[in-house]
């Protein structure tokens, strides 16, 4: 009958049987239809859900929280680690440094800056500016040496830590003379060397570490003396042993001068002897 009022279909289970049970007959239709009219209860969520977390569970869910939840322990105890070694670097900073409060919360905003854009350590870089501070140099001054050995722990190769950059550094401004607001030309000597020669920035530092303040005592300059250190250090190849041959034979050398034993002192039969050595090292 055409003038048959169809009503509306609904998803309640009062709704006429025939629109209830659209499709009977049709085995697809029916399942179809009998899942779309039904709304989930409550408790049919909490089962799913809970279906939900089991199979999580057999998969190796718990394997993934207890992960999770150790490298949160991990993380903490880390950052625990980290600020117990501030604090040491900033009381041995205190210990050879005097200035008022205000004066360590500016050194240390400027550590801070420093270590992150150069992806250093913060107490690394404390520890660095109060092993400066014992030459009895100012904060600032401190500060830039700092600087500096951050950027050389960064170039050179093998430089395992900031305190092995700091000592090279160190005894080689010291032997040289050099002031603490020209260290960073230290590094960019370093640098520029081991770009263009057979050496590392880290092995001119090595050699000069273990040689720098006999050359210096013997009247060489900087640049003389990473001269030398390049041109052994292409036969050797091996900058420690070339830093103490360097300092041995200055030593030698200044006390053989002392006794009047010159360069044209020595004997005909060692300069033959070195004519014949010198070409094979070339070789």
């Amino acid at each position: 009958n055409t003038n048959t009022e169809i009503p509306q279909t609904s998803r309640h289970e009062n709704a006429p049987e025939k629109y209830r049970t659209f499709g009977r007959g049709n085995t697809k239709s029916e399942e179809i239809m009998n899942k779309s009219t039904k709304a989930l209860t409550t408790e049919q969520y909490t089962e799913i859900i809970q279906t939900m977390k089991e199979g999580w569970s057999k998969f190796g869910g718990w394997t993934l929280v207890t992960r999770s939840f150790t490298k949160v322990i991990s993380t903490f105890k880390q950052a625990v680690t980290a600020v117990k070694d501030v604090d040491a670097a900033m009381t041995e900073l205190r210990k050879v440094t005097d200035l008022t409060t205000s004066g360590y919360e500016e050194f240390y905003n400027t550590a801070t800056k420093m270590a992150t854009s150069v992806g250093a350590k913060l107490s690394d870089t404390i520890n660095a500016a109060a092993d400066f501070s014992r030459l009895g140099l100012t904060i600032d001054e401190a500060t830039k040496l700092t600087e500096a050995a951050l950027v050389y722990k960064n170039v050179g190769d093998g430089i395992d830590s900031i305190s092995d950059a700091t000592e090279s550094l160190i005894s080689t401004m010291k032997a040289f003379g050099i002031e603490a607001a020209n260290s960073m030309e230290i590094v960019d000597m370093f640098n520029e060397v081991g770009n263009n020669f057979a050496i590392s920035s880290t092995g001119i530092g090595e050699a000069l570490q273990r040689s720098a303040s006999a050359m210096a005592t013997a009247g060489n300059t900087i640049q003389e003396s990473i001269g030398l250190v390049v041109a052994a250090n292409d036969v050797v190849q091996n900058p420690e042993s070339v830093g103490t041959a360097l300092k041995t034979l200055t030593i030698e050398y200044k006390q053989s001068a002392s006794r009047g034993i010159g360069v044209n002192n020595i004997p005909s039969n060692c300069w033959e002897t070195l004519k014949h050595v010198a070409p094979r090292r070339r070789r």
